[in-house]
């Protein structure tokens, strides 16, 4: 008893299973839109080029936002598991590569 109400460790599972499941499935599984969403095709929906060149799941993936989620973020190039000069050697292999592609 504690402030006068006490929780079994039975009801105590399924409020922590609850709380667990809303934190880390709902946005994990219902919400992977915002990882794939294509926000530049806005200008022209029509223009196939633009689509292409910017598009991050079927395209190259060249957009300056990419995502809305910090886990397709953070994917590529870490600021917490890696050190500067590895991603900035990583960005200036991106850049040359790019225009190359393009």
């Amino acid at each position: 008893m504690v402030h006068g109400w006490s929780i079994s460790r039975y009801w105590f599972f399924w409020v922590v299973f609850a709380i667990a499941f809303a934190t880390y499935w709902v946005p994990g599984y219902l919400f992977t839109a915002l990882s794939t969403f294509n926000w530049i095709n806005w200008i022209s929906p029509d223009n196939f080029t633009l689509a292409v060149i910017r598009r991050s799941t079927l395209g190259l993936g060249f957009n300056p936002l990419t995502t809305f989620g910090w886990t397709v973020i953070n994917h590529d190039f870490s600021p917490l598991s890696m050190p500067f000069y590895t991603a900035a050697n990583q960005y200036g292999g991106l850049v040359p590569s790019a225009f190359a592609i393009i």
